[in-house]
């Protein structure tokens, strides 16, 4: 439609397929090896090791993966790199299947962080190249809401091919899966012309600054700080209170429901509400967001989000518990879509593929302080100590918001000149 931004859809669905499939095995090891650490030779203590070894090599190799693909040599092949790096994951993949121990897993983690981030900062620049300011919102939002909704499939399809399969078969069976899906997809990628998407950046309004022209420039101080700041309060806020999930089932659900034998069944159906609900979530905060502002639509779900904490704080009722834990995670795994967009924003203002590396290394070291902070609060103060640590991670994200008028979309005026003010 006139009017309308431009969007290339062939070349996001291939991209947000061939990062989906290749969260195969590691969504399937991180179903499987906290219930079967024999099966492959480790004990329980180096599982926490290895389920985060990939975001810890992140923080050199997101660095790496954003110059390399900011390259000359890079930018003419990228989207040729992210396949191979896709495919190297499908063989890891089939390294799981081998039982060769604690060192041998390790090494296959470490070269899965390295492929992720090849993965994430290049499936993050096709989005970028393929939206502009209008619809930045609601792409990421369908772009990574789709692989949320993928890796939430992959852990609960995995549960049964491991009983039906053994570990072994299971892998062996989703690597083939995804080594089939990325060389297809992949194909298919390559060959698209690598001009794809000029249309967009032809349209896109560019953003100026009080100064000159932001392109080319290194983006101020106060910009970076507060994109870093909005994306770790909410990776913080979010994927700490989402791992508790099972320890406030065990502790304050099962037991007044009396539903002792179902709390892994319970653990697993609101996991799986946070991981599936990242897709209408995000879609839904997306699009709002780019009709009405991305700070106002943002601001008003954690607005809600710090409710939903009070309640579950003060929850008497394991039904009310459990509803309001539910439609945290739902705004949690949304708002975790909107925080991505608003990093893609400032990469596309300011920055480059080195950029987004870095927004991705500070998003890892927050969901990793996250989980570690909440565990280390329940314990000491209960669920009301981590649900105040909780708001509080979310009302500084309220404060950063409220101070930031360079993450908004464009007026209509500057739309039409092709400038989009800092002060909207």
């Amino acid at each position: 439609m006139a009017g309308k931004p431009f969007i290339h859809h062939r070349r996001l669905i291939l991209v947000a397929t061939i990062l989906s499939v290749s969260l195969f095995g590691d969504g399937l090891l991180y179903a499987v090896l906290p219930n079967r650490p024999g099966a492959f030779h480790v004990t329980v203590w180096q599982i926490g090791i290895l389920l985060s070894a990939n975001r810890f090599i992140r923080i050199i190799t997101n660095e790496i993966a954003g110059h390399v693909r900011g390259g000359a040599l890079s930018s003419t092949h990228a989207d040729r790199n992210l396949v191979l790096a896709a495919g190297l994951g499908g063989l890891i993949t089939i390294g799981y299947a081998v039982p060769w121990g604690f060192a041998w897993l390790l090494t296959l983690r470490l070269l899965w962080g390295a492929c992720w981030s090849v993965l994430w900062i290049g499936g993050s620049m096709v989005a970028i190249e393929e939206s502009n300011e209008t619809n930045r919102g609601t792409v990421m939002g369908l772009f990574h809401g789709a692989i949320r909704f993928s890796s939430g499939g992959v852990v609960l399809i995995g549960g049964v091919a491991v009983d039906l399969f053994g570990p072994a078969g299971a892998f062996l069976a989703f690597a083939a899966a995804g080594l089939v899906a990325t060389a297809i997809s992949g194909t298919r990628l390559i060959r698209l012309p690598r001009s794809l998407g000029s249309a967009n950046k032809a349209s896109a309004p560019r953003r100026t600054t009080d100064s000159a022209d932001a392109a080319g420039k290194i983006a101020p101080l106060a910009v970076t700080t507060g994109v870093w700041l909005i994306v770790a309060t909410i990776m913080i806020s979010g994927e700490g209170f989402a791992t508790l999930t099972g320890a406030i089932v065990a502790d304050h659900i099962v037991g007044q429901a009396a539903l002792g034998g179902a709390s892994a069944t319970i653990t697993g159906v609101l996991l799986g509400v946070w991981k599936f609900g990242g897709l209408p979530a995000g879609f839904m905060i997306g699009y709002v967001g780019d009709r009405f502002g991305r700070l106002l639509t943002v601001g008003a779900v954690i607005v809600f989000q710090v409710l939903i904490v009070a309640v579950i704080a003060m929850a008497d009722d394991w039904r009310t518990l459990t509803a309001s834990l539910a439609v945290f995670l739902v705004l949690a795994s949304g708002v975790r879509v909107a925080a991505i967009a608003i990093s893609a924003d400032y990469v596309a203002t300011w920055g480059s593929d080195v950029a987004m590396g870095r927004v991705s290394t500070v998003s890892d070291i927050s969901r990793a302080i996250g989980p570690l902070a909440a565990f280390a609060i329940y314990a000491r103060s209960g669920l009301t100590g981590a649900s105040v640590f909780t708001g509080a991670a979310l009302v500084l994200t309220l404060i950063v918001l409220a101070h930031d008028s360079r993450m908004e979309r464009p007026s209509k005026s500057a739309a039409s000149d092709g400038t989009v003010s800092p002060d909207v």
